[in-house]
């Protein structure tokens, strides 16, 4: 594709407005795909997206728009300021999905000591807000554990455990 197309398609809306639409359509799926595939987190995949849409838009606003002569509409500075939004929020939850494992890690350690431990499960139960549920095995033994777990105002607070014998 020549410059001027790959440019057109980017910051043309009047032009190429269903092709971008399709292509953003299409990448929402790839990604949803590929996070329910390799179970990554859905925040780490959205976020270089909307920093690109954001990065797109910014361009558009301060370059295209000026190159063509164009005035530039409401609606580009609502979706700049929606990404930001979005964009900030995503890296709130991660940050504070972070801190709360990395919680559950000093606190298992604690509790097993010097021995390793391996995490094979950390997820947060829908149905109880900032209930954690852990699954983790201590190497050595033959017994899995099961954690459950609270974040109450930036402290963590062990609920139960509950111990499922032995794996061999």
């Amino acid at each position: 594709m020549r410059k001027s197309v790959v440019v057109e398609l980017l910051f043309n809306e009047k032009k190429y407005g269903l092709e971008k639409f399709l292509l953003l359509l299409l990448l929402w799926f790839v990604i949803s795909y590929v996070g329910a595939l390799f179970q990554v987190s859905l925040i780490l995949l959205y976020v270089p997206v909307l920093m690109l849409m954001l990065i797109t838009g910014l361009i558009k606003i301060m370059w295209y728009n000026k190159k063509e002569k164009k005035n530039t509409r409401v609606s580009d500075w609502i979706g700049i300021v929606l990404a930001f939004i979005v964009l900030g929020a995503s890296v709130f939850h991660y940050w504070q999905d972070s801190r709360v494992e990395e919680a559950v890690y000093d606190a298992i350690g604690e509790k097993v000591g010097d021995e390793s431990f391996t995490i094979n499960y950390f997820e947060e139960i829908e149905r109880e807000e900032n209930t954690y549920l852990v699954h983790y095995t201590v190497e050595g033994e033959n017994t899995e554990y099961l954690e459950w777990y609270d974040w109450r105002n930036g402290e963590l607070i062990h609920k139960n455990t509950k111990t499922l014998g032995d794996m061999g």
